[in-house]
């Protein structure tokens, strides 16, 4: 009888194993969870939300505008959650509080205040995205207005954040 037992045992050991390894490989190549830390993407996501991030568009080259991405923060080790304006080739700049995307003016539902600060005009370099949090209040975002971070590599990006998981489940799309 107890070699019933033992097999059992066994057999659960190794399921969970299985489980464990296929859980940090999924993590790792396809999914995971981050938490937002700050207000700079206010009103869309709030402080201390779970972000689900979905690693497989960058396989694909499918980031788009207007797409919210997660990156490592260049200067520590925490990581940002922003949104994409801008594409390689694009040019971004901002004036009497309005993003310009290419000459005409980048609407944005998303956001609830005018953009603070004007910036000359810059062309998003091949390879890499111009980022802005969606909180344009005076000094709720560190993004690539910030010379510190710049234009993000999109070889850098984590991944796509699709929706808030917690505390409220939405759709970030």
């Amino acid at each position: 009888m107890n070699t019933g037992v033992g097999k059992r045992i066994k057999e659960w050991i190794y399921i969970l194993a299985v489980g464990f390894l296929l859980a940090i490989v999924i993590q790792k190549t396809a999914f995971a969870l981050y938490i937002v830390e700050g207000s700079s993407m206010m009103p869309t996501i709030k402080n201390h939300e779970r972000v689900f991030v979905n690693r497989i568009p960058l396989y694909f080259g499918a980031i788009n505008r207007g797409d919210i991405v997660v990156f490592p923060n260049p200067i520590d080790d925490r990581y940002f959650v922003k949104r994409v304006i801008g594409l390689p080739g694009d040019r971004i700049s901002i004036s009497n509080g309005r993003v310009y995307l290419n000459g005409k003016i980048l609407h944005e539902e998303y956001v609830d205040t005018i953009t603070v600060g004007d910036m000359e005009e810059v062309t998003v370099k091949e390879g890499h995205v111009f980022v802005m949090g969606d909180n344009r209040h005076p000094n709720a975002s560190w993004d690539s207005r910030s010379p510190d971070i710049g234009q993000i590599p999109i070889s850098s990006l984590a991944g796509e954040a699709e929706f808030v998981l917690l505390p409220v489940p939405h759709s970030l799309k």
